[in-house]
């Protein structure tokens, strides 16, 4: 998938899915199509993201909050802001952020406040909604977000600056994240 290669991604997200369910593995079964779905998110197949992040809904119920849990909460931000709901993309990211604080795990916490942010943004508040932007991208610079989350809340920050047309703000970040590259 790094390499450029998305549509290969999917096969091994598969069958990872398919041998932990038939293990019985359920929270390790919904890392792996939780990933798919991004996947066929990313090469914008939005009927099969969904349903696979429906899959992964009913492979958590009855289990413990887990960081699973988070990554479906941030994929669904994600959808829901390409597909310009507003709401749900501030519901979902809230919801990421208060998992990622609660596990105390930084990239559901970072991805959170990214599309929190962004929504907050296009929902009128933009003042808030930068601060939050530019709290997820700090999350990155001085946390341990692992590398593609982070590439991703840097994507993320630059959208929101072409946003409100802040090419200085966009430039500060870039220069920052060149750097944490």
């Amino acid at each position: 998938q790094c390499a450029g290669a998305t549509p290969a991604a999917a096969e091994p997200f598969e069958r990872a899915t398919a041998g932990y369910s038939a293990a019985d593995e359920y929270e390790s079964a919904a890392r792996a199509v939780i990933t798919l779905a991004r996947v066929h998110f990313e090469m914008r197949e939005w009927a099969v993201a969904k349903g696979c992040l429906q899959r992964g809904e009913t492979m958590l119920e009855g289990l413990p909050q887990c960081a699973q849990h988070g990554h479906l909460a941030w994929i669904r931000a994600w959808l829901a802001s390409y597909q310009n709901d507003i709401q749900a993309t501030l519901e979902y990211g809230q919801q990421t952020v208060n998992i990622g604080r609660q596990l105390g795990n930084i990239d559901l916490e970072a991805m959170g406040l990214l599309f929190w942010g962004l929504a907050l943004q296009a929902s009128g508040d933009t003042k808030r909604g930068l601060e939050l932007q530019d709290e997820a991208g700090a999350a990155v610079l001085t946390g341990r977000v692992t590398p593609l989350l982070g590439g991703l809340v840097y994507c993320g920050l630059l959208s929101g600056c072409c946003n409100t047309g802040d090419w200085p703000r966009a430039g500060q970040w870039s220069e920052s994240f060149t750097r944490w590259c």
